[in-house]
């Protein structure tokens, strides 16, 4: 496999797996090889893996959201997040970083999951529609007063957010490409930041197998750039008390 960014096939490893992480088990994998590695020319961050990507995709529509997978209840971790002081919380940040760039439009949130970002939006005077594969997260955002789609309507908004989205993804240029006709101004990205490779533990859920790539400020602004936005503002955040790093991108 070659380099999404650069194109060359010169790598270094940086984890190695060969025992399956939960995502794996709970979609029946066993016999596993998986490893992040880090590009020679250009440094971008990608994982490489023994089986399709597409060997996972049971788990964002049935497994992802559910208690079992969990260990609580949604209700539970919405509470939890939904409680949190405001130092220790990254949505509440994420939510101000967002309205001191944008003045209140309306949204499209892809990957809404348990609609922490959409209410809280909702409560600085946004209107936020969503977006979500996952049958348990569906559910619960209309439970929460929000519409929710199972696909990305052919509606344009003033704004479409990817929170923890596009690590999934595994040729994310064309997708941002695809989004061009939703957005009427802005496009809101948040990524986790290369920079966790550096700090934390091998087995750390930040690396685990529904994520394909990591990002630095400067990976992003090109792969952003590609997909035909101009990055504006973006910024760097680290989160204390989870000890985890963020990238915060606003583009155009």
């Amino acid at each position: 496999m070659n380099c999404y960014l650069c194109g060359d096939g010169m790598f270094l490893v940086m984890l190695d797996y060969i025992a399956p992480d939960k995502y794996e088990r709970w979609v029946g994998l066993k016999n596993i090889s998986r490893q992040w590695g880090v590009c020679v020319k250009c440094g971008f961050i990608q994982s490489f893996r023994n089986y399709p990507l597409g060997d996972l995709e049971v788990i964002y529509k049935e497994g992802y959201r559910h208690p079992a997978f969990r260990g609580e209840s949604m209700m539970s971790t919405y509470d939890r997040i939904m409680g949190l002081k405001y130092e220790e919380s990254e949505n509440d940040q994420r939510c101000d970083w967002v309205r001191t760039h944008v003045e209140p439009c309306r949204i499209l949130d892809i990957g809404s999951g348990l609609g922490v970002f959409p209410v809280k939006m909702d409560s600085l005077g946004f209107d936020v529609e969503c977006v979500e594969e996952n049958v348990d997260s569906i559910a619960f955002i209309k439970e929460l007063g929000h519409e929710c789609y199972n696909k990305i309507p052919k509606k344009e908004y003033d704004m479409v957010s990817l929170i923890h989205v596009i690590e999934h993804i595994e040729d994310p240029v064309p997708f941002l490409r695809g989004l061009k006709s939703n957005i009427g101004k802005w496009l809101f990205v948040e990524v986790p930041d290369a920079k966790e490779f550096k700090y934390l533990g091998k087995n750390h859920d930040e690396f685990n197998s529904c994520h394909v790539k990591f990002y630095t400020k400067d990976t992003l602004t090109t792969i952003l750039e590609r997909g035909g936005f101009k990055v504006k503002h973006i910024t760097e955040k680290y989160y204390r008390d989870r000890n985890l790093s963020r990238i915060l991108a606003l583009c155009e």
